[in-house]
């Protein structure tokens, strides 16, 4: 099979995994009370949400270029900026979430010479350190959540799962990423802010769409978001698409909260990262003269 093809049935996978799952999401939902939550977000709410997730992604092409800097290679700011805008452009329009970093890996091994192999291992190190924050996030938000009412022994398994997270990354830093623990550490804080603010994005859609959420409430939604950020990772739709939504339905169903308002954060929330992955359509042209 040439790659052209493969690339073809790839695409197709995608596009019937996402198709299928709404279809599936929407038997089994109220499809009205969706649209009206949808439809309730108000202005304000969305440009703030822009805004700030427009922020943690230029926090996070610093956190790229820290890594590349730790690698001898040093890109300028807005080179580091605007390439990443593009990755983040092509992850939502191409098969799977890595068509952006495929891109870099090219770009990267076309303007500098830094070899594919290298490029490739700290563009891992970069995920990973956002997979990291997120975990351990997750399970502090745990501890303010409905999971303290559904989970049993919850005391007991969430404090297991935040012990066990750290040493774990950092043994997969060490022994398969080929990465300096110090190096780690200094990422993570780029991380921690990154990800700080997407939970500032789900308190704004929340809050929005829904003004009598208490607070475990809205920290539930929050480790339902947390959780499908990790898997929106695995390469099987486009970005995100489907993956976020079934996990926001069936979480918010298991911790007894509203899951047609779950599935319609998770659909904003998608609407927002489109709307600011459009910025790399900018810089796209450009970027060999950016770097220059």
């Amino acid at each position: 099979m040439t790659l052209i093809k493969k690339n073809h049935v790839i695409l197709s996978l995608k596009v019937i995994f996402i198709t299928t799952s709404f279809v599936f999401i929407f038997s089994k939902i109220d499809t009205d009370k969706t649209l009206e939550y949808i439809k309730n977000i108000s202005p304000l709410s969305f440009i703030a949400a822009y805004l700030l997730l427009t922020f943690a992604q230029v926090i996070s092409a610093f956190r790229t270029r820290f890594y590349f800097a730790s690698a001898g290679l040093n890109f300028a700011p807005k080179f580091a900026v605007a390439s990443y805008f593009v990755g983040m452009f092509l992850n939502n329009i191409l098969p799977g979430g890595i068509g952006g970093d495929a891109y870099k890996v090219f770009l990267f091994n076309k303007l500098s010479g830094l070899p594919k192999l290298k490029s490739i291992q700290l563009l891992l190190s970069d995920r990973a350190s956002g997979l990291f924050i997120l975990m351990l996030l997750f399970f502090i938000f745990a501890f303010f959540s409905n999971l303290m009412r559904t989970l049993p022994y919850p005391y007991l398994l969430l404090t297991a799962g935040l012990i066990i997270t750290i040493p774990c990354y950092f043994f997969a830093v060490k022994t398969l990423l080929k990465e300096h623990q110090e190096t780690a550490i200094t990422a993570s804080f780029y991380s921690f802010f990154v990800q700080i603010l997407g939970i500032l994005i789900v308190i704004i859609i929340v809050t929005s769409l829904s003004e009598t959420s208490s607070i475990t409430t809205i920290n539930s939604y929050i480790c339902l978001f947390l959780a499908s950020s990790v898997l929106a990772v695995l390469p099987i739709t486009i970005g995100g698409v489907g993956v976020r939504e079934l996990t926001l339905m069936y979480g918010s169903t298991f911790l007894g909260l509203d899951p047609e308002l779950g599935v319609a954060i998770a659909i904003i929330f998608f609407v927002i990262t489109f709307t600011c992955s459009l910025n790399g359509l900018f810089f796209w042209h450009r970027l060999e003269k950016i770097y220059k």
